[in-house]
């Protein structure tokens, strides 16, 4: 320690108070295998600000012990610390205490501070468990030796310490831990080399012999490999191609373990053929999940066309498609359509789940559990599925790399609900479907968007047309057109309504909108195709302010509106208004015309009318 270098510190003396934190909820964990992150309740708490960032990891690598304010301010600063680093340091702390920021339980104790979880609390002691464990089970069980080390590497999110690079106490520990993760990786490859696995591997060893081309036991991996499969030339090849890059960027030659591996490829010596445990290796499975094309689909050419063009093109990242609109305007329809008619064009597999963001069932799903339904479609077992959102994370990209998947991710809440389920590598695309307009997830991940707005009454006649066939004609369709206020979903519950009963005319059909409300001649017994109950799970999704203003829309008799009367009819202030109303349209109750004015479609402005 540079006790020389540091400044006098006498006005602020740490206060050390012997108490515990207080309990911060169910589970306080941190993450170091990649950005620092601390996870509270299962809940991903960012930390702002790289000093912050560097107090909470030096803790999180010494769980459990004391940390003296010394070492920290040698460690967070360096060789020149301010004089105000053990001021700032006590505040860094109160901060990361607090519940909105991370609610670390740091407590203080002489001479330092210690973060007081258990060690199994941060993932890189839950790496090492994982990694200790394979070693014990790796003569007696490669099976289980095998999926601990799977769960070990699922942890890496990023490169350890990922946003502290550049800091020389977090870069020898990042050193140490990328080094760590890469004797895993060899010793994973070990095992799946000697239970038989080599066509299965040699993709992957191809890459990271790539990504680290003077590892010599990488190489001596893929030259076995390459051997096993009938490729004696390649395995030859990746020897020569070692053996320049030493000399030309080393000078130095191969060690006498590959040399020796060269000359018994060189004479096909038996014993490299010999596998310890030969299995037979399944094939992966290649998941079909997409639903049925929805029957009489028609219309939507442009949207179909922007999809299309999508996927035309080569992309350096994952493909996504953000596809938003309000209840009931077609939207996962849409989808599965274009999704059944693109589906050859994903060879590795097609998923589907419905993630229930606005279904009004019930809470919607979890990321984790989706993870684990993908990967045990793609050929993982059960019981190799690791717990936990981010080593499900990591281990379903690991899965799909370099595959060609298609992924429909219908019915998300928010951009958070998708983002751990986007794939890694280039080659997939995802088409996710919502009543919200996922900005985090265009702003973030690069989604293009594409909004579904109500059908034109072309082809909204086009719609009925395909269910109705030669009955669909006449002025009683307009009359069902205008009561359905042209949305798919209405369009469709009138269609089966006079398909189901054949001596229903379609008069009687448009008669019963001049009888009765809209919603109540739109009324079904089931929840899914209910027009009051689909539109009533956005608006439960509202906050209490925003809902209010919707109700409110609807006092004056007006198409549309625009901020200022909004304010007038509600009292409040025009910006706090302006924010409402564009929160209400990210969830597609409203649509801003190219005025400035909002208005939404008939039956929102009926059920409006019946919440007023």
């Amino acid at each position: 320690m540079r006790c020389d270098k540091r400044p006098t510190f006498k006005i602020f003396e740490p206060v050390y108070k012997m108490v515990r934190i207080p309990s911060v909820g169910e589970s306080w964990s941190i993450k170091l295998l990649g950005p620092v992150e601390a996870v509270v309740d299962g809940q991903q708490r960012g930390v702002q600000g790289q000093r912050r960032k560097a107090l909470l990891a030096v803790l999180g690598l010494n769980p459990g012990q004391t940390v003296s304010t010394d070492r920290l301010i040698d460690i967070i600063w360096g060789d020149a610390p301010p004089a105000t680093a053990l001021n700032t340091l006590q505040s860094h702390v109160s901060s990361l205490r607090r519940p909105k920021v991370t609610r670390a339980p740091i407590v203080a104790r002489p001479p330092g501070y210690l973060l007081d979880v258990p060690a199994e609390a941060s993932d890189v002691a839950a790496a090492e468990g994982l990694i200790r464990g394979a070693a014990a089970a790796r003569a007696s069980d490669p099976t289980n030796a095998e999926a601990k080390l799977q769960q070990a590497l699922a942890l890496w999110r990023d490169t350890a310490l990922a946003d502290l690079a550049g800091l020389p106490w977090f870069d020898e520990h990042a050193s140490r831990l990328e080094e760590m993760r890469l004797d895993a990786v060899q010793s994973l490859f070990d095992i799946r080399l000697s239970l038989g696995e080599h066509e299965t591997v040699l993709a992957e060893l191809e890459a990271i012999v790539e990504k680290h081309p003077f590892r010599e036991p990488l190489h001596r991996q893929l030259m076995l490999a390459l051997y096993r499969v009938g490729r004696q030339a390649d395995a030859l090849a990746a020897y020569r191609r070692l053996r320049r890059t030493l000399s030309d960027e080393l000078g130095i030659d191969p060690s006498q373990p590959l040399r020796e591996l060269e000359l018994g490829i060189l004479r096909q010596d038996p014993e490299l053929t010999v596998v310890k445990a030969p299995v037979t290796v399944a094939r992966q499975p290649i998941p079909a999940q997409l639903p049925p094309s929805l029957p009489g689909f028609a219309g939507r050419d442009a949207e179909l066309a922007r999809l299309d063009a999508l996927i035309a093109g080569e992309h350096g990242s994952v493909v996504i498609a953000a596809i938003s609109g309000t209840a009931g305007v077609g939207k996962t329809a849409l989808a599965v359509h274009w999704a059944r008619l693109a589906a050859q064009r994903f060879p590795d597999g097609q998923v589907h789940v419905n993630l229930h963001g606005f279904d009004g069932f019930g809470s919607a799903t979890d990321p984790a559990e989706v993870l684990g339904g993908f990967l045990q479609a793609f050929g993982v077992r059960a019981e190799r599925v690791p717990a936990g959102l981010e080593a499900r994370e990591s281990l379903f990209r690991t899965t799909v790399a370099r595959k060609k998947v298609l992924l429909l991710l219908d019915n998300a809440r928010d951009a958070a609900q998708v983002r751990p389920l986007l794939p890694g590598s280039p080659g997939s695309v995802v088409v996710v479907t919502s009543r919200n307009q996922l900005q985090g997830l265009v702003i973030g991940q690069g989604a293009y968007p594409i909004h579904l707005d109500l059908p034109s009454r072309t082809e909204a006649r086009e719609m009925l047309a395909h269910r109705l066939g030669d009955r669909a004609q006449g002025p009683s369709i307009d009359d069902i057109i205008d009561g359905c206020a042209r949305l798919p979903l209405a369009l469709a519950v009138v269609a089966g309504r006079a398909a189901s009963d054949g001596k229903l005319s379609v008069a009687e059909v448009a008669a019963q909108f001049h009888r009765t409300t809209a919603l109540e001649a739109l009324a079904t017994d089931d929840p899914a195709t209910d027009v009051r109950a689909v539109l009533s799970t956005s608006y439960r999704n509202l906050e209490p302010e925003a809902a209010q203003l919707f109700r409110a829309l609807v006092r004056l008799p007006l198409r549309d509106i625009t901020v200022e009367v909004a304010a007038w009819l509600t009292g409040l202030e025009p910006g706090r208004v302006r924010s409402l109303l564009a929160d209400l349209a990210r969830v597609n109750l409203l649509a801003l015309d190219g005025r400035g004015r909002y208005f939404t479609h008939d039956l929102w402005r009926a059920y409006a009318r019946e919440l007023a």
